[in-house]
């Protein structure tokens, strides 16, 4: 682990919580706490996710960063309604903002159609909307 990465993850510790609700005034409404782990230098605790206050779930760093980069793009529509154009709009950001911290190798000769299956455009899109795994078999 580089030191961008340990400035990164202390930025996250000293930022806090970061939360959204998702159908806040419907029935069937989904709260999302993403908690990062307490910094220490050489420390690799993972985040950690509660989704409704009942289930606690650890998650990497790299997932950390693609859930944070999802409650953040949500967080903006404060209390907008989101249909499936804007929850696309959603999910293509957070997707972007997470592409800018991992460096992915564009094959030379692609299509610009070849550039939407990279590391973290069609994949992290996948996990977004429930697939089982994020990565094709």
């Amino acid at each position: 682990m580089g030191i961008l990465h340990k400035a990164a993850q202390y930025r996250a510790y000293k930022e806090g919580v970061v939360h959204t609700t998702l159908n806040p005034k419907g029935p069937g409404s989904v709260r999302i706490h993403l908690i990062p782990p307490k910094w220490r230098l050489f420390s690799n605790a993972p985040y950690v996710m509660i989704l409704n206050g009942y289930y606690i779930l650890p998650l990497g760093y790299s997932w950390a960063i693609l859930l944070g980069s999802f409650i953040g793009e949500v967080n903006k529509f404060e209390g907008e309604p989101i249909d499936e154009k804007h929850m696309e709009q959603i999910m293509d950001r957070a997707v972007a903002r997470t592409r800018r911290v991992y460096y992915v190798k564009e094959e030379a000769g692609g299509s610009a159609g070849d550039s939407d299956h990279a590391v973290w455009g069609c994949q992290g899109r996948r996990a977004f909307r429930g697939h089982r795994t994020p990565f094709p078999s």
